[in-house]
């Protein structure tokens, strides 16, 4: 059973994201915005925290941005009102489902790239394919073994 890997939080995450170079952070920020998993287990635990980051905010953003409608509109009529507050609670309520959902995938991306186990030895290099030239393994196409035998 693979050890679970502690995720950075707090100061902790803060730390892990400044250590990373900018191509870094971008392409973390980039793989968590596409909700895609990120290329190497460092840069995936930093994501996961990112992801996690962005879900907390999109958790409480379809709130905040009808507040604050309703603060600024506050001293219209009531229809007014009701209506600005609720055509921003439906535009910001899809876009929080929409970057809800898509925080979530990539957090779970990125969870399993971080719990994937390392592979036992690389091969060298040269001898990744197999031996007998079919590059499909064992299940090779039929011209691939016409070609074997007929010429």
């Amino acid at each position: 059973m693979a050890k679970p890997q502690k995720i950075p939080e707090g100061q902790e995450y803060r730390d892990a994201w400044a250590a990373l170079d900018r191509d870094a952070r971008r392409r973390v920020r980039r793989a968590v915005n596409r909700g895609r998993a990120a290329d190497n287990r460092a840069e995936a635990r930093v994501a996961v925290a990112l992801a996690r980051s962005q879900r907390n905010f999109w958790r409480w953003g379809w709130v905040v941005g009808p507040a604050i409608v309703l603060a600024f509109t506050i001293r219209e009529e009531w229809p007014v009102i009701v209506a600005n507050v609720g055509l921003v609670a439906v535009i910001v309520g899809a876009m929080s489902l929409y970057f809800n959902r898509r925080s979530r995938r990539a957090e779970a991306a990125n969870m399993a790239v971080v719990e994937r186990r390392k592979s036992s030895k690389k091969q060298p290099q040269g001898q990744d394919q197999p031996t007998d030239g079919n590059r499909r393994g064992d299940r090779g196409s039929k011209r691939s073994g016409k070609r074997k035998q007929g010429r």
